[in-house]
Order: structure tokens, then C-alpha cells, then sequence
């Protein structure tokens, strides 16, 4: 799936690459091509880091796929609700709605994230990858800036075509599926 958006984040830059090369100055050209680039580098380390990070907590059962649609999770967050029956099951057991409502918070006492789980998490969203990949934007930026070459209305609007380009291609496979 990711090969496949990196041909076609190329061929998409090869082809505006081709069409703007006679009509555009060499600072125009190298500022499209810093930003087409380099954006499409923080794009693609972004959703490698993402997918990583949604592996890792299924393999980890944080989230248990199929025991609850959406809707239900919304509806009876904390399935008091028997569909087979229609009933209530906390309350078809004979207990007090006061005991239920003690044993919930208890149940949401043992489910709450600590500390050291959502340490895990802001540091998976701090992937050596993406953070090179953002190293990569600052160094180009800066290097075009230095050397006189940004012509920022070609840099400016260029850094949204690989994003615009990857949402259409997942928005299309999500169709395929």
C-alpha cells in the first residue's frame, strides 16, 4: 500500500515537474521541488508511523476489534443491555441500581490509562522516522532560503499536493476494499 502511494507521489511530481520545467525560473523549480518533496517525505514517515502505532496496539488487545460496534459502544458504553433479550442485565440480576453504578466506577477505575501508558504513546508519536522526515523540511527550507532560491508562491502551495494527493489515494482504496 505505501510503495504503491510512493509511485504515484512520483509520478505526480514527475509529471508537474515536466509540465512547470519551461515555464518557471530555476528558484521557482527548486522550490517546488523542496516542497513537493519534502512534504511527500513527512507525509509518507507520518502514516508509516501511524499504521505502526495502530499495530502495535492491536497486538497489544488495547483495542479488541469486533466486540462492539460503533454505535453500541455509543448506546451501552458499558453493556448493561442484553439484545438477545431486550433487558436490562445488571438489573435482571436483582441488584440495586446504586451497586451497579459502584461496580462501573470500579471497572472504569481498572480500565484508566496510567501514566506510563500514555508515556508509550507520545513517544511512539515521536518516531526517529518522522522526526528525521521533519529534520528533512526544516534542513531543505532552510537551505533554499540561504541560498537566495525560495520563491514562496511556488514553495507555499506546493506543500499541500502530496497531502491533497495521499487523502484521495486512501479515500480511493478505501473504496477498493
Amino acid at each position: 500500500m505505501f510503495f504503491r502511494l510512493i509511485l504515484v507521489l512520483l509520478a505526480i511530481f514527475l509529471l508537474l515537474a515536466g509540465v512547470l520545467l519551461p515555464f518557471s525560473t530555476k528558484a521557482q523549480m527548486a522550490s517546488f521541488a523542496a516542497a513537493y518533496l519534502s512534504s511527500a517525505i513527512v507525509i509518507l514517515a507520518s502514516f508509516k508511523n501511524y499504521a505502526n502505532m495502530v499495530k502495535s496496539r492491536l497486538a497489544s488487545g488495547m483495542y479488541d476489534i469486533g466486540s462492539q460496534d460503533a454505535i453500541d459502544k455509543i448506546d451501552d458504553p458499558f453493556n448493561l443491555y442484553d439484545e438477545e433479550n431486550g433487558i436490562l442485565t445488571q438489573i435482571n440480576e436483582n441488584k440495586s441500581i446504586k451497586d451497579i453504578i459502584k461496580e462501573e466506577k470500579k471497572l472504569l477505575k481498572q480500565n484508566r490509562r496510567g501514566f506510563l501508558n500514555s508515556f508509550k504513546d507520545t513517544a511512539r508519536a515521536f518516531n526517529p522516522i518522522r522526526l528525521l522526515a521533519y529534520g528533512v523540511f526544516v534542513l531543505i527550507f532552510l537551505l533554499l532560503l540561504k541560498s537566495g532560491n525560495l520563491d514562496k508562491l511556488y514553495y507555499i502551495p506546493t506543500l499541500f499536493l502530496p497531502n491533497l494527493i495521499a487523502i484521495f489515494y486512501f479515500v480511493n482504496y478505501q473504496k477498493r476494499l
